[in-house]
């Protein structure tokens, strides 16, 4: 993908696997619930910010990319949920929504796949599961291909609307009220 900032996403990549582990760690020791809410408030906060037009005007350097970076990995090993951190960056900074839905992707798509192995070996990962994840390429995948096919970049208002209605989407239905 040539929009990709290959070296700053390959080092946001590094940066988010110790994260990873500490998370999936945090997984298996904290209380579920807790960890929900938490999840909840912080993309509840993060989400009102970004609506209301808030946007990080610098550009964000190798501290702040390795900080985002570290934080989804921890979320993502908490909860599973390896994209509301950086999806959230993304949509917060000056990059083109292009830029910003390509480095989502790559960033995403790497840290999933390397999600794995180290939930296998921490324990967290039945072996019923592995099929049930390769399976899962096959969705992700057409996806990917059908979001991209309808993707257009001149869209970019109509883009974050329906992001912010997601992220919406998802916290709603991510209430521990619903259980």
């Amino acid at each position: 993908m040539p929009l990709v900032d290959r070296r700053g996403t390959a080092a946001m990549v590094l940066c988010a696997l110790p994260m990873v582990a500490l998370g999936i760690w945090v997984l298996k020791q904290a209380d579920v619930t807790l960890l929900r809410w938490a999840v909840i408030a912080v993309a509840a906060v993060t989400l009102v910010a970004l609506v209301s037009g808030l946007r990080y005007r610098a550009t964000p350097g190798p501290a702040t990319r390795a900080a985002v970076a570290g934080a989804t990995g921890f979320v993502g090993g908490s909860t599973g949920l390896l994209g509301p951190v950086l999806i959230l960056f993304q949509l917060a900074g000056q990059d083109s929504v292009a830029r910003s839905r390509a480095t989502i992707l790559v960033f995403l798509t790497i840290t999933s796949t390397l999600l794995l192995p180290l939930m296998a070996l921490q324990g967290a990962l039945s072996p019923s599961a592995i099929p049930l994840g390769f399976l899962m390429f096959l969705p992700y995948g057409l996806g990917t291909k059908v979001g991209q096919a309808l993707f257009d970049p001149a869209r970019e208002g109509e883009y974050r609307t329906v992001s912010y209605l997601i992220i919406a989407a998802a916290i709603l239905l991510g209430l521990p009220v619903w259980d």
